[in-house]
């Protein structure tokens, strides 16, 4: 089969998001033709965290005629489960930490949307667990967590950081960052009333995780730091088909309020031009893939609330994200990818829409600083290794 011509998977599971596809249980899923995807999309979407969800979309029986990717993905669902359960013991005993020290905890990420808007909590993978406490009340938490036997990375820490030194908890072998804001001081996000803890506050519910009580985001609120942390790893870390949980989680949280969420409130707390550029970025490229369209009357209000991205720049951004996204194709793999972050960067800045066309060829031939050069490649070599090993593996997915 040409890969150019065969469809996008990434792609076609944010439509069955779409569509409310996920729903209906493993097994009973409607199959959508597994065998017609390259091995490479299936490997693609397997390093993006998906194999849980691929597994829940397709049929047992169709899992079993996609050797070997069959034992594959039902070892996927498998460890998903455990790592999923080890992360909610965790998170549990954190909150109970926290209750018994009387510190109100906010529920962050994946620990909190995945029990929320995903079918099933496995489906969501997470890298560690984050919850936000009081800023004054984080280092007695932190000092009864390693009492606990929590132990504390030893590498430092910026001095404007949000969150403490990440704690690895190593029975269930999960990390917690305990964080006391939503963004760090150099990340353009502060300034402004967006993040404060009032607004935090203001815009922050009463919910149950596990009969615990903890609070939550609004869902409102939740969306916009989910846009502005999508924009931000992919500006930092390369724009890389890992990057696309975020959308999944986007598209689960809207699907899942409807007509509930507040868009004028939404609107409204947007005072902090980065942050509405993030937000328009990440809706416009749902409302131009057709995967939320309910969208697309707010756009404009979002266009007029910042100068930073007009439409020939979301068109260059969509185009980036169609690519490096949702289909890592060989050649993009080994070089690719860093070339995209230095664009998508460009494009995702203050400044003119020709004068950022025109920064584009300039800022790929000769990167904006060292530090950006040595960053991306580090991930690139990082990449081309990870390459080299499949290709020397004999059927290793």
């Amino acid at each position: 089969m040409n890969a150019n011509n065969a469809p996008d998977l990434i792609a076609d599971l944010l439509t069955l998001v779409s569509r409310g596809s996920l729903s209906v249980a493993a097994g009973e899923a409607q199959p959508q033709a597994a065998a017609r995807y390259p091995a490479q999309q299936v490997r693609t979407a397997f390093d993006a965290g998906l194999g849980p969800l691929l597994h829940r979309v397709w049929s047992q029986d169709h899992l079993g005629a996609l050797d070997p990717f069959g034992d594959w993905l039902r070892a996927a669902r498998l460890t998903a489960l455990v790592r999923h359960g080890n992360a909610v013991a965790v998170a549990l005993e954190v909150i109970d930490a926290c209750a018994s020290l009387g510190v109100p905890v906010t529920l962050l990420k994946g620990i909190s949307i995945s029990e929320q808007h995903y079918p099933t909590g496995e489906l969501r993978p997470m890298g560690d667990v984050d919850l936000l406490v009081p800023t004054p009340m984080a280092a007695t938490v932190e000092v009864a967590l390693k009492d606990a036997g929590y132990q504390a990375r030893t590498d430092p820490l910026p001095a404007d950081g949000h969150h403490g030194a990440p704690l690895y908890e190593p029975r269930q072998q999960v990390w917690v960052e305990v964080h006391t804001a939503l963004f760090d001081r150099k990340s353009g996000l502060h300034g402004t009333t967006l993040f404060s803890p009032q607004q935090i506050a203001a815009w922050s519910v009463a919910s149950t995780f596990q009969d615990r009580h903890v609070l939550r985001l609004r869902d409102e609120l939740q969306l916009v730091y989910l846009a502005c942390s999508w924009v931000r790893d992919m500006s930092m870390q390369q724009v890389r088909p890992s990057f696309v949980l975020q959308l999944f989680d986007a598209l689960l949280l809207l699907k899942s309020s409807g007509a509930a969420l507040d868009w004028p409130g939404l609107i409204a707390m947007l005072d902090n031009e980065k942050a509405t550029a993030s937000v328009l970025l990440m809706l416009s490229y749902l409302v131009a893939r057709g995967w939320y369209p309910a969208a697309a009357p707010i756009l404009p209000q979002l266009a007029a609330k910042q100068s930073m991205l007009g439409p020939s720049e979301l068109t260059g951004l969509h185009w980036i994200l169609d690519r490096y996204l949702l289909r890592e194709q060989e050649g993009a793999r080994l070089a690719g990818h860093w070339q995209a972050t230095i664009a998508f960067n460009t494009l995702y800045a203050p400044g003119g829409s020709l004068g950022k066309w025109l920064q584009v060829p300039w800022n790929l031939l000769f990167p904006p600083s060292l530090a950006e050069r040595y960053r991306l490649g580090f991930h690139w070599a990082r990449v081309t290794r990870r390459w080299k090993r499949r290709t020397h593996a004999d059927q290793d997915p």
